[in-house]
C-alpha cells in the first residue's frame, strides 16, 4: 500500500496527528477559538522532516543488523555468512574461501554455506584480519563490532556462546529487520520518483497544509 499511495501514506504520517489534538481538544469541550488555535498550529513535521526520520530509521535498523552480526560471529554461529552477504551482496568472499580451503556453493539468494563447525570457527578466527580475508570482509566485520559496541540494550552484552535460543534469536531478528530497512529503503525511493503537483516537497506541503487546516477549520472549529 505504501509503494502504490506513498504520497496519501506520508500525509496520513503528517496531518493525522494534528487531527488526533483536536479529537482530543473536543473531549476535553474547549471552545472554538481554542480549536482554531490548534489548527493554526499546524503538524509538528513537515514532508522532508518525515523522510529524515524514515532515513534515520532505516539506518538504526542497519546498525542494530550489524551489532546481530558481530553477535553471531561471537557465538561462531554459521548464520553468519548468510547475514554478511545480505548486508553486501557483492562482497569479495574469493580471500576466506582460499584459506579455508572449503567449497563455497551459493543458492539463488546468494548465501553461502559452511559446511561444519571447525570450519566455522577457522572462519570467525580469521576474519577480522585482512590479510586472510580481504577489506570487504574486514571492514563488514569491523563496521559490525563498532554497532555492537555502541549498542546496550538486553542481549547484546549476554554470553551467546551459552545462550542457542539468543542465538538464534539474533539470527531470526537480523533477517527480519534487513527486510524492515529494505521496505522502508523501497519507500523512500518510491517518493523520490513522485511527479509533485506543487513541483518540489516544500510547495507540496504549503499547498497541503492550506487544504487540511481549512477541512480541519470545517469540521472542527465551526460548530
Amino acid at each position: 500500500m505504501a509503494l502504490r499511495l506513498p504520497l496519501s501514506i506520508l500525509r496520513a504520517n503528517i496531518f493525522t496527528k494534528s487531527q488526533a489534538k483536536l479529537t482530543q481538544a473536543l473531549r476535553r469541550q474547549q471552545n472554538a477559538r481554542q480549536l482554531k488555535e490548534i489548527i493554526a498550529q499546524g503538524p509538528e513535521e513537515t514532508y522532508q522532516d518525515r523522510q529524515i526520520t524514515y532515513q534515520n530509521l532505516r539506518n538504526h535498523i542497519e546498525r542494530s543488523v550489524y551489532a546481530s552480526l558481530h553477535a553471531l560471529a561471537l557465538a561462531r554461529s554459521h548464520e553468519t555468512i548468510s547475514i554478511m552477504l545480505r548486508l553486501n551482496p557483492n562482497i569479495d568472499m574469493s580471500p576466506l574461501s582460499q584459506h579455508l580451503g572449503l567449497d563455497t556453493t551459493t543458492d539463488q539468494d546468494n548465501v553461502v554455506h559452511l559446511h561444519s563447525k571447525r570450519i566455522a570457527d577457522h572462519f570467525i578466527e580469521l576474519v577480522q584480519n585482512s590479510e586472510n580475508v580481504g577489506q570487504d570482509i574486514a571492514q563488514l566485520m569491523q563496521n559490525a563490532q563498532t554497532a555492537y559496541s555502541g549498542l546496550s540494550r538486553k542481549g547484546f552484552k549476554d554470553d551467546l556462546s551459552q545462550s542457542p535460543d539468543l542465538v538464534q534469536a539474533f539470527s531470526l531478528g537480523a533477517s527480519l529487520l534487513l527486510d524492515v530497512a529494505r521496505d522502508i529503503e523501497a519507500f523512500l525511493e518510491r517518493l523520490d520518483q513522485i511527479r509533485l503537483a506543487e513541483g518540489n516537497w516544500q510547495k507540496q506541503f504549503s499547498h497541503d497544509l492550506a487544504v487540511f487546516c481549512g477541512q480541519f477549520d470545517k469540521i472542527y472549529a465551526r460548530g
